[in-house]
């Protein structure tokens, strides 16, 4: 995918940013092209050309959004009981770049912690998909982050699908 600058962009690692221009670099005697973006204070070089898949995506519709907000809902995928695979099976998880991956994470997580203790890396993962989720909830439905940040602790407060996703 081809972006602008001042185009909108959820790295797959930071969250939402924003492209403030094109660079080219030389790393281990290769000249390429770099999307720079902007993560809050960070500013990260992305490849324009990446044969292994672009670490940047463009934001969720509307439309996308509040479907992917309904896997909240569905049954979770079990997590490793150790806690080095399981740290791993969400860091591999989170790889995958997609709004639908972070949403089946944090259910994922949310719900492992129902039954037990959450370690330090396993809060810090969630914390991390629950800020690029509340990111681009910001962008996409154009709420405040108090108002997102509500709404997912109301979201995964629910045992069922509640029909208010809609609305959101």
């Amino acid at each position: 995918m081809s972006y602008q600058i001042g185009d909108p962009v959820v790295h797959c690692t930071y969250g939402m940013g924003e492209v403030v221009g094109v660079e080219e670099k030389t790393m281990g005697g290769e000249t390429r092209r770099y999307y720079v973006v902007k993560v809050g204070t960070l500013t990260l070089w992305t490849p324009v050309d990446d044969p292994e898949g672009s670490n940047l995506r463009p934001p969720a519709s509307r439309t996308e959004f509040q479907a992917s907000l309904k896997i909240i809902h569905t049954t979770g995928e079990p997590l490793a009981d150790n806690k080095y695979q399981r740290q791993s099976q969400v860091v591999q998880r989170l790889k995958k770049k997609s709004l639908e991956e972070i949403c089946s994470i944090i259910r994922d997580l949310v719900a492992w912690s129902r039954v037990h203790r959450l370690t330090k890396d396993d809060s810090d993962l969630l914390r991390r998909a629950e800020d690029i989720l509340l990111d681009e909830w910001e962008l996409s439905l154009g709420t405040s982050r108090d108002i997102a940040r509500q709404e997912l602790n109301r979201l995964l407060a629910l045992d069922t699908v509640d029909a208010t996703v809609d609305a959101v």
